[in-house]
């Protein structure tokens, strides 16, 4: 568990330095990753870096990208 803690935060500082997101949470199972950014949109390119992000960290997991519109 604390390894996917450790993880789901390196992912999440990685993803806001690369991509400039104001606000990223990685939550992560076993074998499932669900990622959610802040951002007015999010392009199929952006996610997919996203993803691929996440598949280099946990190798082998499900992958999800959504976003939340900014307010």
């Amino acid at each position: 568990m604390e390894q996917f803690a450790s993880k789901e935060s390196i992912l999440e500082e990685s993803i806001v330095a690369e991509k400039g997101f104001e606000e990223v949470l990685v939550r992560a199972q076993e074998d499932h990753v669900q990622i959610t950014v802040k951002a007015d949109k999010l392009s199929a390119q952006e996610a997919n870096s996203i993803m691929q992000m996440a598949a280099d960290e946990f190798s082998g997991a499900q992958v999800d990208v959504k976003y939340i519109p900014q307010k």
